[in-house]
């Protein structure tokens, strides 16, 4: 398992919530549809730098997106 201090980690959070943002061509309100998530919270990731634990199962579960967005990638703090 990797350790992250709270720097990088923060940095990861962030990093790989903008990824997954742009692989959906950038669109808050898309990712929100493809989720079944008010596009509010998909802007509240966006403002606190990371995706819900919750949020991070629901893109794994999502067969679009669970190739690429494990929840563990997303939140590498997930147990």
């Amino acid at each position: 398992m990797l350790h992250y201090n709270r720097e990088e980690l923060e940095i990861a959070h962030r990093d790989r919530l903008n990824e997954l943002i742009e692989f959906t061509d950038g669109s808050y309100s898309f990712l929100a549809k493809m989720l079944n998530v008010h596009v509010s919270t998909v802007q509240g990731w966006i403002l606190r730098g990371r995706i819900s634990k919750t949020g991070a199962k629901l893109v794994e579960k999502n067969n679009s997106l669970n190739k690429k967005f494990k929840a563990k990638y997303l939140r590498p703090d997930l147990n």
